[in-house]
């Protein structure tokens, strides 16, 4: 096979792998145009004196039991992207994550930390 016959090839492959992957949903990369990046705050003038929405560090071994969303909670890979659904739900105040179940647990408030803690549990509150 020539050389250029090879690269045809190959460049058919990839454009059919990118393809692929772009109709299942993968980014293949990001550009940086802010005119189409959502807010990072709510434009509401109550909120205009407040920074940005964070959340507080992950506090492993700890269960904020009660105030969930759902009697069933979220997958999660992680307590990171527990902690991330939160940040971006405004309805969300706090947040466990069951490492064993990989469920992550919303919270419409921040209830008192109750047994049982351990380490199967991760939490945060969102500031």
């Amino acid at each position: 096979m020539a050389d250029k016959d090879k690269t045809s090839a190959w460049l058919g492959f990839f454009g059919a792998v990118v393809v692929a992957l772009i109709g299942a949903g993968v980014t293949i990369w990001t550009t940086r145009d802010k005119a189409h990046e959502p807010p990072s705050q709510p434009e509401s003038s109550d909120d205009s004196h407040k920074g940005p929405v964070v959340m507080g560090p992950l506090q492993a071994g700890v269960n904020l039991q009660g105030m969930d969303f759902d009697a069933y909670g979220k997958a999660a890979g992680n307590a990171e992207l527990c902690a991330e659904m939160c940040r971006t739900d405004s309805d969300c105040r706090a947040m466990t994550y069951v490492i064993s179940m990989s469920r992550c647990w919303l919270k419409a408030g921040v209830p008192d930390p109750k047994p049982p803690g351990g380490a199967d549990y991760v939490s945060a509150v969102k500031r």
